[in-house]
């Protein structure tokens, strides 16, 4: 827990700075995940898009759970898997009114990202989105996303790949933003 702290303006740098090679790596054990997914939560603003990525296992839909429930989901979050698409109602005293939770897996082509509707659901004042696998879908058909629907891109992408490391219980997490 330590390590969160002594690493908070790195952090900081990592989210707010417009410099996209800043990166930061922290390995988090799953006791730990509340306290990091709360650590991550307090640099989050409405219009961000966090892309989650890593191996199957690696914890996406526990991290995006655990941020759920710190932003003040009215339910209990559940995974995108099947539905591909789930949007929450949060509670938060925040600008956070809804998280928009997308898992990508299953998608067979980044057109049908049109066919989502989250051009309908995400608003750059008062929404988050999580996309789990996100680059299963081309950075190409992202801006063709934007052009045809003509949906608000995102104030900032935070990327944030999850990584099993050798303990089983610890994951190594690199945090980063990128763009389109």
């Amino acid at each position: 827990m330590d390590d969160f702290l002594t690493l908070k303006n790195t952090l900081q740098e990592v989210f707010d700075d417009n410099d996209l090679n800043k990166e930061l790596s922290i390995e988090v054990t799953l006791s730990d995940l509340s306290s990091f997914a709360q650590f991550i939560a307090s640099y989050l603003k409405a219009g961000d898009w966090l892309f989650l990525d890593g191996d199957l296992g690696a914890g996406k839909t526990s991290l995006t759970k655990e941020l759920s429930s710190i932003l003040g989901a009215r339910q209990q979050s559940i995974s995108p898997t099947f539905s591909i698409l789930n949007i929450e109602e949060l509670n938060s005293e925040t600008d956070l009114k809804k998280l928009i939770h997308l898992d990508l897996y299953r998608l067979k082509s980044g057109r049908e990202l049109l066919y989502l509707g989250l051009e309908e659901e995400f608003n750059p004042k008062n929404t988050l989105c999580v996309f789990e696998w996100p680059y299963n879908i081309e950075n190409d058909d992202y801006l063709d996303f934007f052009k045809i629907t003509k949906c608000a891109k995102p104030k900032r992408v935070i990327e944030i790949t999850l990584e099993l490391a050798e303990k089983e219980d610890v994951r190594i997490y690199h945090i980063k933003r990128t763009h389109f």
